[in-house]
């Protein structure tokens, strides 16, 4: 068998081999350390991109038109301040303040059953989803048999710690997402949807005015309809 052949063979089965021991270092899909990190960085930066903006005149502008009141405009612009400097403190806290080395153990084995779970793969490199509901559940058996391993003064004393920065960033996430529709308008990707909510408006005054037409009812029904539902957080 030529070298060629047997060095592609081998290299094959340690691919596999890596595959099939994802689960042996697996992680919470959502509640790891690294994912936090990352998402805390994009909030904090589209906060700052619409500060940014906040002091172009022109997406100022756009800004007040879409509010329409200066005092609630001027909150919106507090609300992403707030954010931003929090996201800030968080990555700060999560460098400089102990989080127990076994926080991703502890999310990855205390999680229900069935979690979705991310598995380390040597040969690529990098986490993968693990699909199989049997890996996930064996990926959470090693989590919980990896956490075991330390002390129970270790592990409540760490207790506290990872539920607190998992709260924190629970927060903050439904901070982010309430804001989300702001930021998307104000970055173009939903600008289709401000016009149709100012013809909304329109048809609203008309509709509960005396006499209204059965035409301008049926407009704004099927104008309501089909907004997506993050558009009504505005």
């Amino acid at each position: 068998m030529p070298v060629s052949v047997n060095s592609d063979l081998a290299e094959s089965l340690r691919r596999e081999k890596a595959r099939n021991l994802r689960y042996k270092k697996a992680i919470h899909a959502d509640l790891n350390l690294e994912s936090i990190g990352n998402k805390l960085m994009e909030m904090y930066e589209s906060a700052s991109d619409v500060l940014y903006w906040c002091e172009n005149d022109s997406e100022s502008t756009q800004l007040d038109e879409l509010i329409g009141d200066e005092e609630e405009t001027y909150e919106l612009r507090m609300a992403f301040s707030t954010l931003e400097g929090d996201c800030q403190q968080m990555l700060d806290d999560l460098d400089n303040e102990w989080v127990p080395e076994f926080f991703d153990d502890f999310f990855g084995g205390i999680s229900p059953r069935g979690s979705m779970m991310l598995g380390f793969d040597s040969y690529e490199g990098d986490y993968f989803g693990l699909d199989d509901r049997y890996e996930r559940d064996l990926a959470q058996k090693e989590c919980v048999k990896r956490l075991m391993a330390h002390t129970k003064a270790e592990i409540i004393e760490a207790y506290a710690i990872c539920f607190r920065v998992a709260i924190n960033y629970m927060a903050l996430s439904s901070r982010y997402d309430g804001l989300k529709s702001y930021i998307d308008i104000l970055n173009g990707t939903n600008t289709g949807f401000l016009a149709a909510v100012k013809r909304i408006e329109d048809l609203y005054e008309k509709i509960t005015a005396d006499f209204p037409r059965w035409e301008d009812r049926e407009e704004f029904d099927r104008l309501c309809n089909s907004m997506p539902p993050e558009v009504w957080l505005l």
